[in-house]
C-alpha cells in the first residue's frame, strides 16, 4: 500500500498519466543494438535521469507485465460515493452539495423511434402485423419476396376449398 498523503493532486496526475499513456514513452527509448534496448528513466531517489540497458526479452517481459491478464479486467475501479453499492443513494447528495442538477439519462430509442418507421406495419396492405418469427441472413428484398409468396400460398389455399 502507498503512503497516505494530504495532497491528492500528484496521485491523480500520476493515475491520469498512467491510464492515458503506455508504460514507456517512445521518446525515452534511446537506442537498440544487437538485442539490447537502451532507455532513459528518472530515478526518484536522487532525482537524476539514468540509462538502463535491457535485453529484448527482459524489455518485453516488463512491458507485458502491464497488460491485464483477465479478459474483462477493469483498470479503474470506483470507491466511495461512486462505488456500485453507494452510488444510487450518495450521488444525489453529492449533486445537492455541489448545487448541480442530476443529469437525466435519455431513454434508449426503440427501432420505430430510431428508424422513424413502424416495423409492425405491413408494407403490402398497411395493416398491423404481429411478430411470429425472424429470418436471419435474408436481405430486405428477399424477405419481401418470401412474404409475398407466403401470402399468395395462403390465398391459394383459402380459395381452393
Amino acid at each position: 500500500m502507498a503512503k497516505k498523503t494530504e495532497d491528492v493532486g500528484p496521485t491523480v496526475r500520476y493515475l491520469g498519466r498512467y491510464f492515458k499513456r503506455p508504460p514507456i514513452a517512445a521518446s525515452r527509448l534511446r537506442h537498440y543494438q544487437g538485442g539490447d534496448v537502451h532507455f532513459v528513466y528518472k530515478d526518484h531517489r536522487d532525482n537524476c535521469y539514468k540509462t538502463l540497458v535491457l535485453s529484448q526479452i527482459e524489455m518485453i517481459e516488463r512491458l507485458v507485465s502491464h497488460i491485464p491478464a483477465e479478459k474483462n479486467f477493469r483498470s479503474i475501479r470506483y470507491y466511495g460515493f461512486l462505488s456500485n453499492r453507494k452510488r444510487g443513494e450518495a450521488l444525489p447528495l453529492v449533486y445537492d452539495l455541489q448545487d448541480q442538477e442530476e443529469p437525466i439519462e435519455p431513454k434508449p430509442l426503440n427501432y420505430a423511434q430510431m428508424m422513424h418507421i413502424d416495423p409492425y406495419k405491413c408494407i403490402l396492405c398497411g395493416g398491423r402485423m404481429c411478430f411470429v418469427k425472424m429470418e436471419m441472413g435474408l436481405k430486405g428484398h428477399e424477405l419481401v419476396a418470401l412474404r409475398k409468396a407466403t401470402i399468395r400460398e395462403k390465398r391459394r389455399l383459402r380459395y381452393s376449398l
